[in-house]
């Protein structure tokens, strides 16, 4: 493992979302999704489990929900 130094300025690392450019042709992570609302997710929708164990995992309305907060506190 190499140790790397950071930038001393690290905004000169932020590169502006108008000079991005999306080459790919494929729409994968749009493919066979349909948008719904985080009520729908709350109250409709199954949380996943782990099948050895049938452990819960975290459902996705409170993955959604944590990132939220987390970017708040920023």
């Amino acid at each position: 493992m190499e140790l790397l130094a950071l930038p001393q300025n690290p905004t000169i690392e932020i590169i502006d979302d108008s000079r991005i450019e999306n080459t790919s042709k494929t729409k994968f992570i749009e493919a066979n999704t349909l948008q719904v609302s985080l009520f729908h997710l709350k109250e409709d929708c199954i949380i996943p489990v782990f099948a050895k164990d049938n452990e819960t995992t975290i459902s996705h309305y409170e993955f959604i929900t944590t990132v939220q907060e987390a970017l708040q506190e920023i």
